[in-house]
């Protein structure tokens, strides 16, 4: 049953110095996170949702009635097949305990609005086991979060490969990574297929660093990585398997961790499947410690009913 007191709606450009106020103890522990937060915070564009308490007294200055306990955003990056985005709820200290049921129909009206079909939710995980399914939502899998150390010293290519940031204007190139990017995906098992224009606009994005290892002789993409400095997430890297076993997997490794301290991070992480023991191993590489566990699950949006 939905609390009666909490009122929804979207965030406007206006609201935001409210809301990050109100996240302030959040975002002193995880700066990067506040940083993400605030740049959608000022250009919402419909996809950022507020949940008031009407029971409660505003915040100081706040334009709606009632106190703020949460922000929600289904992230403009496709998830999952299916057209699937992350639905990222973040509660204040003091949210109800209702608050994740009462969101349900909110966050489904709003990924209908954006033409969402499929959400997915990233949960902590404990130590003993994986934590409770969150209501509406079925388990995907689990994930390790690996923790990689940024001052990476400089290493040299293989031989004949050049890598560079990348952030779109060369059609051949964006497809050749997409493609390459696929093939990583399908054996991931999740992640939706992307075709060079998707690519391109991902890598033209503020939130992304991208680096694009070439083949020197024929200029052919042989390694994708991406990269969210301000997140601090290191998302992606797929090598050719005519590059496997040459060293480019751990360079382009170091040189994404390098290029990020370069923009700002102050951390990196990644998240890993427990069974893949080759991103783990090369990830050990680089220094990286596993540092928990989190659990993804996923829910259909469910779609008005036909007149």
């Amino acid at each position: 049953m939905s609390d009666p007191d909490l009122r929804f709606a979207p965030a406007r450009p206006e609201d935001a110095p409210e809301a990050l106020e109100a996240c302030a103890p959040i975002f002193e522990s995880a700066p990067s996170l506040g940083d993400w937060w605030a740049r959608r915070l000022r250009d919402p564009r419909g996809r950022v949702l507020l949940t008031r308490d009407a029971s409660r007294p505003s915040q100081a200055g706040s334009g709606g009635p009632g106190r703020l306990v949460a922000l929600t955003i289904v992230d403009e990056r496709p998830m999952v097949a299916l057209d699937g985005r992350a639905a990222l709820t973040l509660p204040l200290a003091d949210a109800p305990p209702g608050l994740d049921a009462a969101l349900l129909p909110e966050v489904d009206a709003l990924a209908r609005r954006l033409g969402v079909g499929l959400l997915t939710a990233t949960i902590p995980a404990p130590d003993d086991g994986d934590p409770p399914c969150p209501a509406g939502y079925a388990p995907l899998q689990r994930l390790l979060v690996v923790s990689l150390p940024l001052d990476q010293p400089a290493s040299a290519p293989p031989e004949g490969v050049a890598v560079a940031p990348h952030d779109g204007g060369d059609p051949a190139a964006e497809a050749e990574a997409a493609d390459l990017s696929w093939r990583m995906m399908r054996r991931e098992g999740v992640w939706p297929r992307l075709d060079g224009p998707a690519v391109a606009a991902l890598m033209a994005a503020p939130d992304s660093l991208w680096l694009l290892a070439r083949d020197a002789a024929s200029g052919r993409v042989v390694g994708v990585a991406e990269t969210s400095p301000q997140m601090g997430f290191y998302s992606m890297m797929a090598i050719a398997r005519s590059h496997w076993g040459t060293g480019l997997a751990d360079h382009m490794t170091r040189e994404g961790l390098r290029a990020m301290a370069a923009r700002g991070a102050t951390h990196a992480f990644s998240l890993v499947r427990p069974g893949n023991a080759a991103s783990l191993k090369l990830q050990a590489r680089a220094g990286a410690a596993p540092t928990g566990a989190m659990m993804m699950f996923a829910r259909k949006v469910p779609q008005p009913a036909m007149a």
